[in-house]
């Protein structure tokens, strides 16, 4: 048994109810950082858009995602070769469809 558990055990009840929400405050700044937080409120908003409005964010997120794949993987930058995506990863929706698919087997060798 630690001192600080020794230290409540021996505190009165409301002192031991106050260490007890300061702790837990302490543990919400920890868990919950203003990331979190941003995050969150962009959950809220983005529930209530329109389709059209919710697959462009998807699609814009996904270009991002094949531009970085192919800035920072090697991998990919020489699979995404034959494919000239310099001017941007995808123009729209039907390119998915020219984008290389991983196989099991590429990713065990």
């Amino acid at each position: 048994m630690g001192i600080a558990q020794s230290l409540y055990d021996r505190s009165p009840v409301l002192l031991q109810h106050l260490l007890v929400t300061a702790r837990g405050s302490q543990l919400r700044r920890l868990r919950y950082t203003p990331h979190t937080w941003r995050y969150f409120e962009f959950l809220m908003e983005s529930q209530h858009w329109s389709l059209e409005r919710l697959e462009a964010y998807q699609f814009e997120r996904l270009c991002r995602l094949v531009d970085h794949a192919q800035v920072h993987s090697p991998y990919y930058r020489e699979r995404y070769a034959p494919l000239d995506l310099r001017g941007g990863p995808l123009a729209g929706l039907a390119d998915i469809r020219r984008l290389p698919v991983l196989k099991k087997e590429e990713v065990r060798r």
